[in-house]
């Protein structure tokens, strides 16, 4: 029987989310995923550069999963940054009907 095991972090960003988090499991490889990237102020911005620093620090560049939960900025605001310096195999974010 093969083991599962993880590893999850919260990370402070001021007014805004970002959730980082790796899955192991015995024979497989690992995942690492991030939920949500942003902050709401400008001023905000050296929380999330850390944040994104200490994630590329224990992921080195590859994050299996980029999930957004929704397009504010508070939620996507440092997107950019990690779309520059990982390697991001899969994103999922919400889906918006066009308007007719």
């Amino acid at each position: 029987m093969s083991e599962t095991s993880g590893s999850f972090v919260f990370h402070g960003v001021g007014q805004g989310l970002c959730y980082s988090g790796q899955i192991f499991e015995e024979g497989m490889a690992d995942v690492n995923f991030i939920y949500d990237c942003g902050t709401l102020y400008k001023k905000d911005r050296i929380f999330l550069d850390t944040a994104i620093n200490k994630i590329f620090d224990i992921f080195k560049k590859k994050v299996t999963f980029l999930f957004l939960s929704h397009l504010d900025k508070d939620h996507i605001y440092g997107v950019p940054q990690l779309l520059k310096e990982f390697d991001v195999e899969y994103v999922f974010c919400p889906i918006f009907p066009q308007k007719s």
